[in-house]
């Protein structure tokens, strides 16, 4: 730009207006790493160890995190640490009637101060910690199942921004904790309509075994010191050498236990989730002394770190990658402007016929797409209609089977679960009285599976990456859209231009490939969305009841209120699928018209100019692309 700014005139300044409109710096959200385990299971202890800083309280400082609670860098400049509180009310009047009970003395609990109650999330700034916090943030998510409605919104909107989701569980029941893959299988029903693309399993705690312990499990396995390779010679200079021995044992095979337990569940809903298991002590990592039995790498804390260091890199190059190849491009179009002083006749005559071409070629181009998608919207439509009558037929006797009347062995103590589920929004998670294993009840999800199992055969139609390029889903109708190619074949003497203009189609696939995953996801979460807004007055009056014979009263409400609303949430959810669907469409189609006016300007005859020789900054550019192509 300073080559191009040191001979200015009224021409040349306004090129340059044009070529800095189009170079903007790259701006993305950034990378969220959801955090979710059982209470106790040591998912802050794990993120302070992780950043080597005491963040977040943790252990016996309190009983669990109660609410969101968001890690990520604070400014570079600034070298102290900051927290953002967001409260539920901002109405001071309510804030203290709210907290009275809380800070007023004389009044019951009034020796400890809990003000979680209050507060929807909390955002903590760490200063430093580039290496990981750069472009993600760690979120420690408190349980699915909260009173509250407004941080209950906020808890399910952050599971559905993470991109990466860690799932905590204690090592002595890694592979059998039923909690867990209630946990995992809920998240996985949300995928669908999030980010997320990858599970990484963490079984905690692997360091808590003394040398009871590891005869104990070596008894239990089978085991010898022969078998787990350890000698009479170790025996005698390392007292600890057993105990490590049956750690390092039962890590291997608690990972072999998980993948053969969660990896066919993970797959049964979607093969493109990558995931990934570890064996951690957090305690042990903390803990490197004479004392401690693991190593710092046998607690596999650092390769937990360069996992995230990995994730934070890579975001940061796609950026950075994005950004060169648009430069690229832009440079190409300020040599391609270039000649001397004159406009040469016969490039003008295929500067005018380039245009004419390459306009009605992506007309043309458009209009395919454009009636593409509105086959697609009219598919959708049809399905949306026969899933949402077969729903108001099915629904409520499912809901009177699994969650209303359910036939359990242990129905004792039912009317709780029940009570809880209306006073948390239709979900809640219980303990079963006999066996203490923590059971998921759902009942919005009840309402919704009929038409959600549906819906997701619908959506692999519409919007799965792992169909052919041939099949005619929305992304595969994106990619194929290329009405630059062959002209760049048919004017060479153009090719910098058209170069140019190939990089930003490029660049708009690229801003609508994402726009479109976000948007798949809106239209998506409309549906469960939808049932559990329709519902919550259902769910208020039923939790209002009280006294004898409340339990029977509860079910009634239930029942009464999904009958007399069935027909609106499945509509309203349909059609509000629909409405998401044609905005998508309709943003799609904006945003690539907006290339005709790229290639109107690119190929004006105004912009031909006596410009600086840029040849070796193209050169350079293209070695560069290349590079990040390789």
């Amino acid at each position: 730009m300073k080559k191009i700014e040191a001979d200015a005139n009224e021409e040349t300044d306004a090129f340059s207006q044009y070529i800095r409109s189009l170079i903007k710096d790259p701006k993305s959200k950034k990378t969220k790493v959801g955090v979710i385990g059982r209470t106790g299971v040591g998912k802050s202890y794990l993120i302070n160890t992780i950043l080597g800083e005491k963040v977040l309280p943790s252990g016996s400082e309190l009983a669990c995190t109660s609410v969101i609670i968001q890690v990520e860098a604070n400014d570079p400049q600034k070298t102290d640490f900051t927290a953002e509180i967001k409260l539920i009310s901002k109405q001071a009047e309510e804030l203290e009637r709210a907290i009275r009970r809380y800070v007023k003395s004389g009044e019951a609990d009034s020796t400890q101060l809990f003000y979680w109650p209050l507060v929807k999330s909390v955002t903590i700034k760490v200063p430093g910690h580039n290496d990981i916090l750069e472009n993600l943030v760690l979120i420690d998510l408190p349980g699915t199942g909260d009173i509250n409605k407004s941080r209950r919104e906020m808890g399910k909107n952050c599971r559905r921004e993470c991109s990466t989701m860690w799932i905590l569980s204690d090592i002595n029941r890694a592979d059998s904790d039923q909690s867990s893959w209630d946990i995992l299988s809920f998240h996985l029903k949300e995928m669908r309509g999030g980010e997320c693309n990858s599970i990484t399993y963490i079984c905690t705690k692997t360091d808590q075994m003394d040398a009871e312990d590891a005869d104990n499990y070596m008894s239990d396995n089978n085991l010898t010191e022969k078998g787990l390779g350890i000698t009479q010679e170790q025996l005698t200079k390392d007292e600890k050498i057993k105990i490590r021995k049956c750690i390092e044992h039962r890590n291997k095979q608690s990972k072999a236990d998980v993948e053969n337990t969660f990896l066919p569940k993970i797959k049964a809903h979607s093969n493109e989730v990558d995931f990934k298991i570890f064996t951690v002590s957090s305690k042990g990592f903390q803990k490197q002394d004479n004392d401690c039995v693991l190593s710092a790498e046998d607690t596999e804390i650092p390769a937990l770190r360069e996992l995230l260091q990995d994730l934070n890199v890579s975001f940061s190059k796609k950026m950075e990658d994005e950004y060169i190849k648009e430069v690229g491009g832009v440079l190409s179009l300020i040599q391609g402007s270039k000649c001397d002083g004159h406009i040469d006749v016969e490039i003008a005559k295929e500067k005018r016929q380039a245009y004419r071409t390459l306009n009605e070629k992506l007309t043309k181009a458009l209009t395919d797409l454009c009636q593409s998608l509105e086959n697609k919207y009219n598919d959708l439509d049809q399905c949306l209609s026969k899933l949402a009558n077969e729903s108001m037929a099915v629904s409520p006797k499912e809901a009177e089977e699994k969650v209303i009347k359910p036939e359990r062995p242990n129905f004792r103590g039912y009317h709780r679960t029940l009570k809880a589920l209306c006073m948390k929004g239709g979900f809640t998670i219980s303990k079963d009285p006999e066996s203490g294993t923590e059971i998921v009840t759902d009942l919005n999800d009840v309402l919704v599976s009929h038409m959600k199992v549906n819906v997701d055969k619908i959506f692999n139609d519409l919007f799965d990456r792992r169909r052919s390029r041939q099949a005619q889903f929305v992304l595969a109708l994106l990619e194929q859209f290329d009405p630059i190619g062959e002209v760049m074949k048919e004017f060479t003497h153009l090719k910098l231009i058209l170069f140019f203009i190939k990089t930003q189609r490029n660049k708009r696939k690229t801003e609508l490939n994402g726009h479109i995953r976000q948007m798949t996801k809106e239209i998506y979460n409309c549906l469960s969305d939808t049932i559990e807004s329709v519902m919550l007055p259902v769910y208020d009056k039923a939790a209002s009841e009280s006294g004898e014979g409340a339990f029977g009263r509860m079910q009634q409400v239930l029942r009464k209120g999904i009958e007399e609303h069935k027909a609106t949430m499945y509509t309203v959810a349909r059609l509000k699928m629909l409405e998401k669907f044609d905005h998508m469409t309709n943003h799609i189609e904006k945003t690539l018209r907006e290339l005709q006016d790229i290639v109107a300007d690119a190929l004006s005859l105004r912009f031909s100019l006596p410009l600086p020789d840029i040849t070796e900054e193209v050169e350079r550019m293209k070695r560069v692309v290349e590079q990040i192509r390789a």
